[in-house]
Formats: C-alpha cells, structure tokens, sequence
C-alpha cells in the first residue's frame, strides 16, 4: 500500500469523528469544517460516510435530507455550502440539490456579485462556480448559457478586490482557482485559456515564474487551505491535459521545502480543517494522478508523474 494510502486510510476515520463534533456544536464555522470533510468522504469513496455528512449539512442549511424541502432563503455562504454538496451528490440526491441551488439564483433581490460586502460577494462567485462545475459535467446547456457571464462577473469582482488595499490576494486566487476547475469540468480550452492568462497577470505580473502552482504556493498564505488550491488546480490541469502547465507547475527548491513544511504543519493540526484539507488534497491528487494515467497524458514512470510523486502524493 502506497504512502498516501496508508495516510489517507489513517486520516478519515479521524475526519469524521471531529465531523460529528463540529455538527454537534452547530456554531458559525460548523458548514465550512463540515463540507471538508463532505468532500473528502466523497473523493474518497467512502459512501456511507459521505451521505452521513451530506445529511447533516442539509440539517445545518435548514434543508430536509430526505424530501430536500426547504423554506426561507439561502445567504451566500449558504449558497456556497450547498454548492460543495451539489458537486458531490450522487445520482439520486443531486437533481434535487441543484433544484435548491437554482431557487437561490431566482431569489428576489439577491446581489450577487454585486454585494457590498466583499465577503457575500465572493461567496456567491464561489457557489455559482461549484454550479458550473456540477453542470459542466451534467447539464452542460446551463454551463454554455451561463459561464460567459459569471467570467465577466467574476473579472468585475476581482478587479474591485484589487483595488481594495485592506484585500489580501486570497480571494482572487480562489476565484481564479474555482473558476479554472469549473472550465476543465467542461473541457472548455477558450474559458481555461483566458482565465489562466488573466490568473498570471493579476496575480503574478511581473513575475518569470508565473506557473499556476508555484504562483499558488508563493501568494497563498498557508492557513488559507493552500494545500487544497494547489490539489485542484493541479486537477484542473490534468483535466486539461495542460502537459507545459502541469510539467512547470510542481514546486522546485525554496517552493518545494514549503510546501513540504506545509504538509507537517497540517499533520500536526487538530482541527478538522487541517486534517481534512491534508486528506482532501491527497484525495484530489489521487483522482488528478489516476485522470492523468487513464488519458496517457504521460507514462506512469514519466518525469511529470514522478513530479508529482515528489510533491507528496504517491499515489502513481
């Protein structure tokens, strides 16, 4: 059994019984340390244990689990929680999750990417970017009808944070990295094009070393889950076959000792963020090393599987 393996096989019974104690505790921060953990369960086949978190997240987002009845209106952040629900859901639950999601976008007065606050704003980017990565690869009509606006969007919101000198770069890297996955669920070269080009020059435009993972690692704070954006871009990328990206995206030297420090600082955490998101990125590259293998993209035993081996994941 793989290193990753082993690790992984060790971290989820742990993830989920801290799972049980952060919805027992119902408190602000209950929905975001409970979709970590939603997802790793389901990155990780562990199905069972995936409906059970679904199922108390629906509870925490005043949803019914099994008629998925709902009465009121989602916030953002709501929203947002519920995109992390949707893009995971299995067959028989999801139509019903997206129907939720859809009655949110038609809520009356919903500002959207235009909310004054910064953080209502950028939350609502993030759950219509997990709606398009559910309908790019199941309803791929609404993704076609609606990806070109919420890009748009999303460049007039990051735009604002970036002239917004309180604003650190966090939330323009996660709007890149959400929307970038978004296009590769879809295949969509035109979309990931742009965005990776407007992605380097937003956030890395006088830099040499513009490549989607080493920008990550470089002006992503560690607690602001780097682990995870640097996994999912790095899906993104495999998704794409993106063989120039993938090959100079893997950190070198300084960028490597980092991101290894960043691996131990998670291992020692005992919060259920820094656990899951551990697990939750080795899961991740678990599904990106084995996309990679299924496409032929390059040899199990290629420079840039062995790249990826030296990043943490063992996986290939």
């Amino acid at each position: 059994m793989s290193q990753t393996k082993v690790r992984l096989s060790s971290y989820l019974d742990k993830t989920l019984q801290d799972a049980e104690s952060v919805f027992a505790m119902r408190n602000r921060d209950s929905l975001r340390n409970l979709s970590i953990a939603l997802l790793t369960m389901a990155y990780c086949f562990r199905e069972k244990e995936h409906q059970q978190v679904q199922s108390e997240m629906l509870v925490l987002l005043g949803v019914n689990p099994r008629t998925m009845a709902h009465e009121g209106r989602f916030t953002a952040e709501q929203a947002w929680m519920l995109g992390r629900v949707l893009i995971v859901a299995n067959e028989t639950d999801r139509e019903g999750i997206a129907a939720l999601f859809e009655a949110y976008l038609a809520q009356d007065d919903n500002p959207g990417y235009q909310a004054s606050d910064h953080a209502d704003a950028c939350a609502h980017a993030w759950a219509v970017s997990y709606y398009l990565i559910y309908a790019g690869e199941h309803r791929k009509g609404i993704y076609s009808n609606r990806i070109t606006a919420h890009v748009s969007d999303s460049d007039v919101l990051i735009h604002k944070l970036a002239e917004d000198k309180t604003t650190n770069m966090t939330n323009i890297i996660w709007l890149y990295v959400m929307n970038l996955h978004a296009a590769a669920s879809k295949n969509d070269t035109i979309v990931y094009g742009y965005l990776k080009n407007k992605f380097k020059d937003v956030v890395a435009p006088d830099s040499n070393q513009n490549h989607l993972g080493k920008m990550i690692i470089q002006h992503l704070p560690e607690n602001d889950l780097r682990f995870w954006a640097y996994s999912l871009t790095m899906h993104s990328v495999i998704l794409m076959h993106d063989k120039a990206e993938l090959w100079n995206s893997f950190p070198e030297s300084e960028a490597s000792q980092m991101t290894t420090a960043h691996f131990s600082s998670l291992e020692e955490r005992e919060s259920i963020q820094g656990l899951s998101e551990l697990t939750l990125g080795h899961s991740i590259q678990m599904r990106a090393c084995d996309n990679l293998l299924k496409a032929h993209v390059d040899g199990k035993n290629s420079p840039v599987v062995q790249a990826i081996t030296a990043t943490g994941c063992t996986m290939c």
